[in-house]
Formats: C-alpha cells, sequence, structure tokens
C-alpha cells in the first residue's frame, strides 16, 4: 500500500530543485528551472525583463506615450483609460507584460488672491501690504489636493486601447496611487490635473548609438525618459538626455500696431494675477503683464516650447494666466512696462525677474516688478515634498513684458522651458557617457538695440532617478537651471535664472558627479547705464541630490511548486491523481521556465489536463503534444509565466506495486 500526502517547497534561484520527501515517494523528483533573470528595480513590479531583448541598439525616443483620460483613477484600480498614442514618441503600442511607468504630472492648487500670499499663503506682512524686496515671496503651491509628481511601476495586462489593464503593488494588485485628469475652469483653486501612462522598453543588454531622449512634453504627455535593462545598459559615449524637455515656458502676446502702455504708476508692481486682457485699461493696457509659465499646477494660455509659441484656448490658472505671481513650481511672469519674466523651480527656487523701465513718472517700486521665481524644495516652508515617489519636471519660466517696438520685437521673450524626468533601472551603467537634465535658457527680444523690450526667466533642472547596481562612480550627471535672458535696452528687466533639479541614486552604486546649481540671472544692457542685474536674481541650488539606500536591487525570480493528492492510501492495482501546480509567485517574469515530475517506480502516470491561469496577467501551457514531457529527464518549458501566475497540470497514475 502506499501512502501519499502534500508537500510545498519554495524554489528561488537560476537552478531550482524540490523534493518532496514522502515515505512513499522518495523518488519521486520535481525540478523547476528558472531562465536566468536579473533585474534591477525600485519596486517589485518587474513586468517582462528581457521582452526585448533581440534589441540591444538604441537611440532617439525609446518610450510610448499615452495620455490619461479619466477624470478619477481611485488607488487599487487595475484598469486605466488612457487616449491615442502621443505622436512624436515611439509608435511601439503598449502590450501585456510591458512595464508601464504611470505618473501625474499636474495635480496642485493656488491660493490665487492677488497679494503676496499668491501660490501658498507664505508672504510678507501677514499678506496684506506690497513689499518692495525680494523677501516678499508669492508663489508656491498649496498642501491639499496636491497629485503632481505620483508615480509607479506596473504590468500592463491587456493591450492599449481606450484603457490599459494594469498589475501593480497596491491593494488587490492594482494602482498604489489615486490619478486624476481635468482641465482647469479657473473657476477654483484647482489648475489642470494630467497623468500619463509610459511604456518602458525591458532590454537584456543595449548600447546606445545616440543619444536618448524623451518626447517634449506637450501638454497632456511626454517630458519622460524611462528606461529598464536586466544587465548593462553601456552608453558607448552618448547620453541620456531630457534637458528642457519639461513643462514650456510662458508666452508673450505681440500685437500690432503697437500703441502706448497703459501704465499703472501706483499699483504697476500689484499684479500678482490677472486674466488676458484685465489688465490696465485699453487700447493697449491688455498688453501689461505677460504669462506666467507651465508647471504643475497647470498651463498658461500662451506657452512657448522651444520652437513655436501655442495658445491654449484656455486661462489656465485660477485668475489668470498673467502678472508676477508664481503658481507652484513655474516662474512668474513680467509685470507692466518691460519687467523680467522669474526662472522656473525644482529642487532649487528660481530667481526673480528683473524690473521694469524706471524713468522720473514712475515710483520706485515699479523697478521691483519682475516675476517670482517657481518655488524648490530649497525654499523653507514650500509645500513640495519631493521624494523617490514624487518625481516632477523642471517648471517652466516665465515671459518678459514686450510693450512695442513693432517688428523687430515680434520674436523674444518667452519663458525657458524646464527639464524633463529620467527613471533608470538596469544591472549597471557602462562606457562613457553623461546623465543631462538641464533647464532651458530664457529668451531675448529678438534685435538687441532696437528692440526695446524685457527677457524672460529660464526653466529649472529636471529630475534623475538612477536605480541602477553599479556604473555611477564619478558619472557626470547635471541637473543645473537654465540661464536667464538678457534684456535688450539699459533699464529693462533681464530673466530670473531657472532653480537646480533633484537627483537620487541607489547608495551601492557609487557615487556621481552631480552638478544642480541655480541657473545665472540675465543683465540689462549698458545704454543708458552700466550693466546690471536691475534686480534679477540667480536661481538656487539643489536641496535634493542624494543617495537613498532603500532602492530594492533585487527583482529575483520566485517559484512554488505544489503536488496534492486527495487520498492518503492506494491498494496495488488501484490509480490516483495527482495535481502538479508551478506558481511564480516573485515579482519577475519566468517565461519558459522548465519543469519536470519524475515518476518513481511503482507508479504509471499519464499527463492529462494543463489549465493557466487568467490574472493578474494570463499564463499559457504548452502544446498538449508537449505534455508528457513533464515525466521525462528532459522536461517541459513552459512558454508563458508571469508574475504572480501558475500553470496547473492533473497527472492520472496507476499502482502498479506496493511499498513505503
Amino acid at each position: 500500500m502506499f501512502k501519499l500526502s502534500s508537500s510545498i517547497d519554495r524554489l528561488l534561484g537560476y537552478a531550482l530543485a524540490a523534493v518532496f520527501k514522502n515515505a512513499a515517494l522518495r523518488s519521486h523528483l520535481l525540478v523547476v528551472v528558472a531562465l536566468a533573470t536579473s533585474a534591477a528595480a525600485l519596486a517589485q513590479v518587474c513586468a517582462t525583463p528581457g521582452k526585448e531583448s533581440a534589441t540591444t541598439s538604441i537611440a532617439g525616443v525609446v518610450n510610448s506615450y499615452y495620455p490619461g483620460t479619466a477624470a478619477s483613477v481611485p488607488a487599487g484600480s487595475q484598469t486605466i483609460a488612457i487616449g491615442s498614442i502621443a505622436a512624436g514618441g515611439n509608435t511601439t503600442p503598449i502590450a501585456a507584460g510591458d512595464l508601464l511607468v504611470i505618473m501625474q504630472m499636474q495635480g496642485a492648487q493656488i491660493n490665487s488672491s492677488n497679494s503676496d500670499c499668491y501660490g501658498d499663503s507664505v508672504g510678507a506682512a501677514g499678506c496684506a501690504t506690497r513689499s518692495t524686496t525680494t523677501s516678499s515671496y508669492a508663489g508656491g503651491n498649496l498642501a491639499s489636493n496636491y497629485l503632481a509628481g505620483n508615480w509607479e511601476y506596473c504590468t500592463a495586462t491587456t493591450a492599449a486601447g481606450t484603457s490599459v489593464g494594469v498589475a501593480c503593488a497596491g491593494a488587490g494588485g492594482g494602482t498604489v496611487n489615486a490619478y486624476r485628469s481635468a482641465a482647469s475652469t479657473g473657476a477654483s483653486s484647482d489648475g489642470n490635473y494630467s497623468y500619463q501612462v509610459v511604456r518602458v522598453p525591458q532590454y537584456t543588454n543595449a548600447a546606445l548609438t545616440g543619444n536618448l531622449t524623451p518626447l517634449a512634453w506637450n501638454g497632456s504627455a511626454g517630458g519622460v525618459l524611462a528606461l529598464q535593462a536586466n544587465g548593462a545598459v553601456n552608453l558607448a559615449g552618448f547620453n541620456l538626455n531630457v534637458s528642457a524637455s519639461g513643462f514650456r515656458g510662458g508666452g508673450v502676446n505681440f500685437t500690432a500696431p503697437y500703441g502706448p502702455s497703459v501704465i499703472d504708476p501706483v499699483n504697476g508692481s500689484s499684479f500678482y494675477v490677472a486674466p488676458a486682457g484685465a489688465i490696465g485699461a485699453a487700447p493697449g493696457g491688455e498688453r501689461e503683464g505677460s504669462f506666467k509659465g507651465e508647471g504643475i499646477a497647470g498651463t498658461p494660455q500662451l506657452v512657448y516650447n522651444g520652437t513655436v509659441q501655442s495658445n491654449t484656448g484656455i486661462d489656465g490658472y485660477t485668475g489668470g494666466s498673467r502678472s508676477r505671481g508664481a503658481p507652484a513650481n513655474a516662474g512668474g511672469a513680467g509685470n507692466n512696462q518691460n519687467a523680467g519674466g522669474g526662472g522656473g523651480g525644482n529642487g532649487g527656487q528660481g530667481g526673480q525677474g528683473g524690473g521694469g523701465w524706471n524713468d522720473v513718472s514712475r515710483p520706485t517700486t515699479f523697478q521691483d516688478s519682475g516675476g517670482f521665481g517657481g518655488d524648490g524644495a530649497s525654499r523653507v516652508g514650500n509645500n513640495l515634498n519631493l521624494s523617490a515617489s514624487r518625481l516632477i519636471m523642471g517648471g517652466g519660466g516665465g515671459g518678459g513684458h514686450v510693450d512695442g517696438g513693432g517688428t523687430n520685437c515680434d520674436l523674444g521673450a518667452w519663458g525657458g522651458n524646464g527639464a524633463g524626468v529620467m527613471i533608470i533601472r538596469a544591472a549597471t551603467l557602462a562606457g562613457a557617457g553623461s546623465l543631462l537634465a538641464n533647464g532651458g535658457n530664457g529668451f531675448a527680444p529678438n534685435t538687441a538695440g532696437s528692440c526695446t523690450d524685457a527677457a524672460s526667466g529660464a526653466g529649472a533642472g529636471g529630475t534623475v532617478l538612477a536605480a541602477v547596481n553599479t556604473g555611477l562612480s564619478g558619472r557626470t550627471v547635471n541637473v543645473s537651471g537654465g540661464a536667464g535672458a538678457t534684456s535688450s535696452y539699459s533699464q529693462h528687466g533681464p530673466g530670473g535664472g531657472g532653480g537646480g533639479g533633484v537627483v537620487y541614486y541607489n547608495s551601492g552604486a557609487g557615487t556621481p558627479s552631480i552638478t544642480a546649481n541655480g541657473g545665472p540671472n540675465g543683465l540689462d544692457t549698458p545704454t543708458i547705464t552700466a550693466t546690471s542685474a536691475w534686480f534679477a536674481t540667480t536661481g538656487t541650488v539643489s536641496a535634493l541630490t542624494t543617495s537613498i539606500t532603500s532602492f530594492n536591487t533585487a527583482c529575483s525570480t520566485v517559484l512554488d511548486v505544489t503536488k496534492t493528492d486527495a487520498v492518503t492510501a492506494v491498494q496495488a492495482g488501484g490509480t490516483t491523481t495527482y495535481t502538479v501546480t508551478f506558481v511564480n509567485s516573485g515579482a519577475t517574469a519566468a517565461d519558459g521556465a522548465v519543469a519536470k515530475d519524475l515518476t518513481s517506480p511503482g507508479l504509471s502516470c499519464t499527463v492529462f489536463s494543463c489549465a493557466p491561469s487568467l490574472l493578474p496577467i494570463p499564463a499559457s501551457c504548452p502544446a498538449a503534444a508537449s505534455w508528457p514531457n513533464l515525466l521525462t529527464a528532459a522536461g517541459l518549458a513552459l512558454p508563458v509565466l508571469p508574475s504572480k501566475s501558475s500553470v496547473t497540470f492533473v497527472v492520472a497514475c496507476n499502482v502498479t506495486a506496493t511499498g513505503q
């Protein structure tokens, strides 16, 4: 008589074996051999490492981008609503088994009061009065309903359509974070809320044949370069570069013919927020105050992406897109006649824009009418709360004020772009090459000397997260803010410098050479007085360039085997049925794992069924004709065995002998 029992062994590693030590089955061996996989991981979501192993030479844009469309995606969601794949990115669509990054790009509330309280209520004199010093801060964001920068890895469980199924590290295998998409109405403290889903290619080893860049942020998608490799990413002399691909600079309203500007001689410096066309009186007064930069709290009506100015058609900040208050990490714009734009912020605060034209008919306070710098983690009292789990793009610079000059001034004074976000997960970085996330420089009026107008603020440095095991020692990582632009005439406002960016890296990967400086401010042109900053200031150095010891850099295969039957004893000549289940309980796919069930003397067995699990990602059985190989020394390859999936075989056996 055979005595039977159940047994479960956990298998770890690359060549794995579990022996079921039953008295009756002492020679009965089950073996699972996993394909060798090694993936550095920030979180225990690894999708299908090496899925694109045939692609080893890479350049350009390797990520595909999908704008999020759901008004609300609750935490724990397993389906994410998305739009069409973004033009200009990689054209490879999302398929089941792909690794994804989900990121909330915008989503922050601001205080929209027309005072030093603008932004986050941290101002001078209780925010009740105007201060003539730059210590009076009108910018930032509130801590309430703050979603921007939240992100996570997920595995695609379906192909992309109007939505995509996901398996993440949150409750029930859903998302860790909540996400939201909503356009600003201008009627509350909310600006734009936007999220995107980014397809991340999964390489075994990859070598660059050109620089890697993201799709530049277009208002709904882009700005993120995300890369994963099981082994090495060889930069081969090229760079990973997200510079000036983040939040866009503020625009400028060019209107011809140019009439004399209407100047408010008393309150010329007190405009912190205003909608288009609402500042001053016509004719000409509607041109006072240029457009704020773009950032985590919203998008102004006019934006400049470094090549072309666009009209979004929406006055995207509560209370309006214009004037000197700095919404969250975006730079404020120049107020009144010829004031400079402020720089964008991130880890460091953006610099203030320079003052406007100062003649005897205007009060001294008019000199200090440049845009405030975007908020940065370096500012005491800020609400950015940045960390490795909250990554933001660099804020765009504010536009400089343009009021005349005819066609000579039809170009220039747009704000500079902030830098994007870079996320690298790999075993090692090899070869020469740098990680670059520098802010874009501001812009000046196009014809110096004949175009007497102000200049713009620069974009802030971006964010780099390097979750790698080795290869960072001495490697250049630059996340500095851009340079504010120099104005075209004396006593016309130059632009503020961009704030420094943010760097997080694995402490075991070596110490990189990090530069995260604030960008320099521009200068005025010495046509009347000597060259000076004219109240413009530099951006500040980043407060966040740090090694993190909590990165999980091991994402190993974990395979379980269970073998059970429902009886405890069988007579010779009888039959018994075993259920054998191969479970991948780890975070890494084990496609191609080889399973064996070697039967002992006294049993004559056949495999007569196979059933794969369907959730969270479907596994697959081999062809039915191959099932008998489970009972041979060669074993049976399991074609698809994703993380958290299983394949179950039913094995029927005749008992041909008795024994213990």
